[in-house]
């Protein structure tokens, strides 16, 4: 339906935005023409597809997981963030160059 609707209305160029992976993470505007565009964006649906069977079946996994919990039995859930910057609101602008990094690891404990 996309090609159609593309193709109906005269599009030859799609401007997009797209994250983008080097070292770190940008975001970037795209100009590509239509064919191009809707092969990337068929290639995501996939992807996002299959992601979100995943999620779904995860989510169903714990939550029956903790409902079905025994006695004695626990259930424990960790995350991992890494470099979260301190901040102080006020700062001097030399003690921009100066900030404290920090690694979290929260974790959920059902029981």
């Amino acid at each position: 339906k996309i090609v159609s609707f593309i193709d109906a209305s005269l599009v030859d160029t799609i401007e997009f935005k797209q994250w983008t992976m080097t070292d770190r993470a940008n975001l970037e505007t795209r100009v590509l023409p239509a064919e191009d565009f809707i092969q990337i964006f068929m290639e995501s649906l996939k992807k996002l597809q299959v992601h979100d069977f995943v999620a779904k079946k995860q989510s169903k996994f714990v939550t029956a997981t903790k409902e079905n919990l025994q006695q004695g039995e626990f259930l424990v859930i960790a995350d991992f963030s890494e470099n979260y910057s301190a901040v102080i609101q006020d700062e001097i602008q030399s003690y921009h160059w100066c900030s404290t990094q920090t690694t979290i690891h929260p974790f959920m404990c059902y029981y």
